[in-house]
């Protein structure tokens, strides 16, 4: 009963390994990112890196922030088409994320404005700063509008 155990024990070390290391390499995921000549981290798990990538371009933001899970859409309609145009801005692209799990944060810049950033498995994916009414104005963090 104990080589069962040790067998078993090994082989599930095993697979977890070789998840981790399928998962490390998975091609959407950029660690760093270049905007402007300079390069920054990708890495968006939680209020501290949002308030870092947000700094990056010039923005301050209000802590602290919402978190909601959300899914990135399998089909994208127009909306969602212009949105994704203004992550080029940033060397960002939301087709690879279709139909995925993500997290969106949301804080405030002004009683007027919010900025968000889209985190898949904690990291930055996308984002937007926008205005907090229905239809205003929306564009990239680096300032390019829609």
């Amino acid at each position: 009963m104990n080589k069962r155990f040790l067998f078993l024990c090994i082989c599930s070390a095993c697979i977890g390994t070789v998840l981790s290391v399928m998962f490390s390499f998975d091609s959407r995921i950029q660690k760093r990112a270049e905007y402007s000549g300079e390069v920054y981290s990708l890495s968006l798990e939680n209020e501290e890196d949002m308030k870092r990538i947000a700094q990056f371009f010039d923005i301050s933001v209000t802590m602290p922030s919402e978190c909601e899970n959300i899914r990135i859409p399998m089909r994208f309609n127009e909306v969602y088409e212009n949105y994704n145009k203004l992550q080029y801005d940033m060397g960002m692209n939301l087709e690879n994320f279709k139909g995925e799990k993500c997290i969106l944060y949301t804080a405030d810049i002004d009683e007027n404005t919010v900025i968000h950033m889209i985190s898949w498995n904690g990291q930055f994916i996308g984002g937007d700063i926008s205005d907090r009414e229905l239809h205003g104005n929306i564009m990239s963090l680096s300032g390019k509008s829609a």
